[in-house]
């Protein structure tokens, strides 16, 4: 579902907007200059109520699998909403990016493990130590069938 717009200014930026029922926000991104391959590309910012830029998000720069095309995630999360707003962003072409969100997709799981069975009692029966008396005394049937 396409929520919003990235598109590059006049001083060559990248900022943008997007809207849903909940949010609505103008964000602009910054650059990561980062030698780690795991960092983000950009982070995404916004003005808080006070008029100061905060980070908001960050967006990673992917390929796709089947076509190679390469396209940005990421998410924006803020303790003033109830849960992250996972994000992509698609090169369209005139140079700006379509922004795109799509609900996470649960994962799939094993089938539940059988409960464990109960060992057999009789296996982890001891033998009655030499000179014990059998509990059952001198009823010789109960004590055929004794396994103390």
């Amino acid at each position: 579902m396409n929520i919003g717009t990235i598109q590059c200014n006049d001083q060559g930026r990248l900022s943008g907007s997007l809207a849903t029922v909940m949010v609505a926000m103008r964000f602009a991104l910054r650059e990561v200059a980062s030698a780690n391959e795991k960092a983000p590309r950009f982070e995404i910012l916004t003005r808080n109520t006070g008029g100061a830029f905060v980070q908001v998000g960050a967006l990673w720069e992917r390929a796709s699998n089947e076509t190679g095309e390469c396209f940005l995630q990421g998410r924006i999360d803020d303790p003033s909403m109830p849960r992250p707003l996972p994000i992509s962003a698609f090169k369209q072409a005139d140079g700006s990016y379509n922004v795109v969100w799509s609900r996470p997709r649960a994962r799939l799981r094993a089938a539940p493990l059988p409960p464990p069975q109960r060992p057999d009692a009789a296996l982890f029966t001891l033998p009655r130590p030499l000179g014990m008396a059998c509990p059952f005394g001198g009823d010789l049937a109960l004590q055929e069938q004794c396994t103390c």
